[in-house]
């Protein structure tokens, strides 16, 4: 547990900057544009410097053992990864049947690849639940079909949606998918193969800020646009989404803070086991 306070402590950090942005959005954003009404627009990413410094101590608490988080039975993580599931899926359905009604082809592919998605996880949390096999499948092919929908929201947000450094809600969108896109496919490496520590620092980085952007960022612009702006449900109901996968990031990035004592497998690291030394054979005794 020790292990894992500084992880906690810079999530609530994030939590916190999460508060702050949501007043910033309230007092001191118009509604209509989305532009800055008031402050220095260098200050709001100048806030974002205190959990990446916070970050270089959560790097020294990934351990030999943290290898093996996502690959030992976990329940707080399978359950996790089963609610990230149930709402991929029960938001692809609903993103679905929206775009069967406009009709909109980009939406309705999105839609499926979401159920599927929503699906996969809950492969994997029954994975973690059970362990009972090395992977949520035998393919990885599956998990990647998984990470499909998040790159086309991430091609969606940066090409479609107009983001500058003065808009900061359609930018902090922007950067959350593409953050989410990356982790993806970090955790299936991190599932599929047995990857090494020092390249774990890099699923632990991006999901602290996975869970800074799509969780803490995002969530409260898309609830403002939902209130005060021209936000939809279905928007609002795709941040959501996006928030629950960004939990399920910081929680993992957690888990690997936590897995510090012990020694390293071999195995993961990509190092050969010892041999076994031969018995020598036994002189007759005369």
């Amino acid at each position: 547990m020790k292990q894992r306070l500084p992880t906690i402590l810079i999530l609530l950090v994030m939590v916190l900057i999460g508060a702050m942005y949501w007043l910033d959005l309230s007092y001191y954003t118009d509604p209509i544009t989305g532009f800055i009404t008031h402050g220095p627009i260098w200050a709001r990413y100048l806030l974002l410097l205190l959990p990446a410094l916070m970050c270089i101590l959560g790097l020294r608490t990934i351990g030999p053992r943290a290898i093996s988080v996502l690959r030992t039975r976990s329940r707080g993580l399978g359950g996790i990864f089963a609610a990230a599931g149930a709402v991929g899926v029960v938001y692809g359905i609903t993103q679905a049947v929206v775009s069967l009604q406009q009709p909109d082809t980009f939406h309705l592919i999105t839609g499926i690849l979401f159920i599927w998605y929503g699906v996969w996880m809950g492969f994997t949390a029954w994975q973690m639940f059970t362990q009972r096999a090395p992977s949520p499948t035998r393919s990885a092919v599956w998990g990647i079909l998984a990470a499909i929908p998040f790159s086309l929201v991430t091609v969606y947000r940066i090409l479609v949606q107009p983001s500058t450094l003065y808009r900061v809600g359609p930018l902090v969108q922007a950067v959350g998918a593409l953050l989410a896109m990356l982790w993806f496919g970090l955790l299936l490496r991190s599932l599929y193969i047995a990857m090494p520590r020092r390249r774990l620092r890099w699923t632990y980085l991006v999901g602290v800020f996975t869970f800074l952007f799509c969780t803490c960022l995002e969530l409260p612009y898309a609830v403002y646009s939902m209130t005060f702006s021209s936000g939809t449900g279905i928007n609002l109901f795709e941040s959501i989404n996006m928030a629950m996968f960004g939990l399920v990031a910081g929680c993992v990035s957690v888990a690997i803070a936590g897995r510090s004592a012990g020694p390293a497998p071999q195995e993961a690291e990509g190092e050969k086991p010892a041999a076994e030394p031969k018995p020598q054979a036994q002189e007759p005794a005369l």
